[in-house]
């Protein structure tokens, strides 16, 4: 007897396992990734305030508190590792979900979602310009990116009501990228113009209150973290994270613009050739108006990333108001989205062209896809299992080692409340030592009052000499003695050379553990 054909529903759900595991494979260097250690102990701390009870970047306000909120709970249970699998495999399910969705509102065809996945994760990881990315570490914008793949599977098909609601719903897992993708939906919106079929906005004013409703559940914590504050310290918070923290997502003066001709960085060379492409796909995929309003909101964040090189370009005589306006991310949605435009609209007119009869283009199809699977492969094995959040501070497979060793040293000689003078750019001392810390580099807090109090830490502990920092080991005794008593740290970790007179209670090639009092 010969078996019926699988129905759609059944092809769709192995699309969207395979799409799910091309996500997973872009996220799956050894943890913990770059963003995990903050976020992920901030989610413990949120549950379990004694953890780390005396840790300055822990203590100060929750800006992600719905994250922390939905996802803390299982670190009273698992060990941090096991939860950022578990969260990435959750994400890439929910990316995935959003992008069948999206791509399956363009087309019928099963497969288009993996090689259009495939395309826009290599375009994004070569081409983007502001380091953003879709599939990486557990944290929220993974999740409020699935959301928005599965709103502009609404909106391609102008149900705009149920993607308003969809983006609200983004917003609660990143308020950022959430916020700036309903702006790009409300240009695209107006672009589409009167003479199209777009709804009218009387008829969408109930699901765009509805959506801002539920986004103020991301919304309200990030309205506390100017509290407290004046407006000139506001201010010197924001220059700290233009100009000093966060000038590789926020400062195009770093990023985009070069001092010489033509006066354009290569990322932002490569990134104008991506528009380009974008643009010339736009104008061939005019008349199919799924493909049309998908182009508009395109071009929504495009015009969102322009206001903003234009700003900082009217402002750069004017670094305090260049602070002011250049903080809120104007870039970090087009780094995804025309990636994302490009890689689905390519799969797109691959699948209706009928070029894939062909054998030879087939078999390049196949092979231009692994060739982008093995990217983020070929990363893992440069990485020489050092995960991504210590590649920077401990590049070599040896120090690593130590560092991880002299972590579980300090976590077995030091009771749970202690709190440690560590180096500036370690970012993993509370993910291996589960102690805290007084302060580091990575961890900047994200209220006004905090970033100021964190940026005065950093400044006293971590002293700049002819070579950059200098390392704590190179303080006197007395000198880290008044450290550790002004914020109240017991004990010190840094490099082994040169040696310090203080009790010393671990010691390695690469590092040292003292007790300062």
């Amino acid at each position: 007897m010969q078996s019926s054909p699988p129905t759609e529903p059944t092809n769709r759900g192995l699309e969207w396992l395979l799409v799910t595991l091309v996500f997973l494979l872009f996220a799956s260097q050894m943890p913990p990734e770059v963003n995990e250690p903050n976020y992920l102990a901030k989610a413990r701390h949120y549950w379990d305030p004694a953890w780390c009870a005396d840790d300055f970047f822990l203590n100060s306000a929750d800006a992600h508190a719905p994250f922390y909120l939905g996802f803390g709970w299982l670190l009273l249970y698992l060990p941090m590792e096991a939860v950022a699998w578990i969260g990435r495999a959750f994400t890439c399910g929910v990316l995935a979900f959003g992008w069948v969705k999206l791509t399956s509102s363009l087309t019928r065809q099963v497969g288009v979602a993996i090689v259009a996945a495939a395309l826009m994760l290599g375009l994004n990881t070569f081409f983007q310009f502001s380091g953003e990315w879709v599939a990486g570490g557990f944290e929220g914008k993974g999740l409020a990116y699935g959301f928005i793949f599965w709103a502009l599977a609404e909106i391609t098909q102008n149900r705009w009501n149920r993607g308003w609601i969809l983006l609200g719903i983004a917003s609660i897992f990143h308020v950022v990228v959430g916020g700036w993708a309903c702006v790009a939906a409300t240009i695209g919106w107006f672009m589409l113009g009167r003479k199209s079929d777009r709804p009218t906005l009387r008829s969408q004013l109930w699901a765009i209150a509805l959506g801002f409703v539920i986004s103020l559940i991301g919304i309200w914590p990030g309205l506390w973290l100017g509290e407290q504050t004046t407006t000139a310290e506001t201010g010197q918070a924001a220059s700290i994270q233009v100009f000093s923290r966060l000038p590789h997502h926020l400062n195009p003066g770093q990023f985009f613009f070069a001092a010489d001709f033509p006066y354009l960085t290569p990322a932002a060379m490569r990134f104008l050739g991506l528009v380009i492409l974008w643009s010339l796909l736009a104008r061939r995929q005019k008349a199919n108006p799924a493909l049309h309003r998908w182009d508009c909101f395109t071009a929504g964040t495009l015009w969102i990333a322009a206001l903003g090189l234009c700003l900082s370009l009217a402002t750069r005589d004017h670094p305090a108001l260049a602070a002011r306006v250049l903080q809120f991310y104007w870039f970090r949605l087009a780094d995804v989205i025309v990636p994302a435009s490009c890689g689905l609209s390519l799969a797109y007119h691959l699948s209706r062209e009928h070029v894939l009869r062909r054998a030879p283009l087939r078999l390049a199809v196949v092979l231009g896809s692994a060739l982008i699977l093995m990217v983020p492969l070929y990363a893992l094995y440069q990485a020489k299992g050092i995960p991504p959040a210590d590649r920077k501070f401990t590049p070599h497979r040896k120090e690593f080692d130590d560092w991880r060793a002299v972590c579980a040293a300090a976590r077995e000689v030091s009771p749970p409340d202690a709190l440690f003078l560590t180096p500036k750019y370690a970012h993993t001392f509370k993910w291996y030592a589960q102690r805290g810390e007084v302060g580091t580099w990575k961890e900047m807090p994200q209220d006004a009052a905090s970033i100021l109090e964190w940026n005065d830490r950093l400044a006293k502990m971590h002293l700049w000499g002819a070579d950059g920092v200098l390392p704590l080991a190179e303080r006197s005794a007395a000198e880290l003695r008044a450290l550790g008593k002004q914020y109240g740290a017991n004990f010190l970790l840094t490099r082994s050379s040169p040696p310090l007179a203080l009790p010393m209670l671990y010691r390695n090639d690469s590092f040292t553990l003292y007790r300062i009092f």
